[in-house]
């Protein structure tokens, strides 16, 4: 099962449901490390979805573009009040569940610069 690598700027986030998990990575991928971190497939998804991100993006701009916060700024408020670093951390991070009405699960590779 090949993976659909999609940029963040094309998903449209209505398509997200209940119970979704969402795979991004942040800056440019090192092919040989995405089936290591993002595998085992999951047998009941035809194409298992990748969407690239700025390596530059922070938690509150990539919560926003999920629409989890109606707002870059919100998501931001939220964030802080959790006492949660706004900045995604170099390396893998995962599952992160968001959402009240729809929750979803985000796992994030943030690729470390060589």
């Amino acid at each position: 099962m090949p993976f659909l690598v999609t940029e963040l700027d094309g998903l449209d986030p209505k398509d997200l449901k209940q119970g979704d998990e969402v795979n991004i990575i942040c800056g440019t991928p090192i092919n040989d490390l995405i089936m290591p971190l993002f595998g085992p497939l999951r047998e009941d998804v035809e194409d298992e979805s990748i969407l690239l991100a700025p390596e530059d993006i922070t938690w509150p701009r990539l919560l926003a573009k999920l629409q989890c916060f109606p707002s870059a700024s919100q998501a931001a408020k939220n964030w802080k009040a959790q006492k949660k670093d706004l900045e995604i951390e170099p390396g893998f991070s995962g599952p992160l569940s968001i959402g009240k009405a729809r929750k979803i699960r985000i796992w994030v590779w943030k690729v470390i610069p060589e």
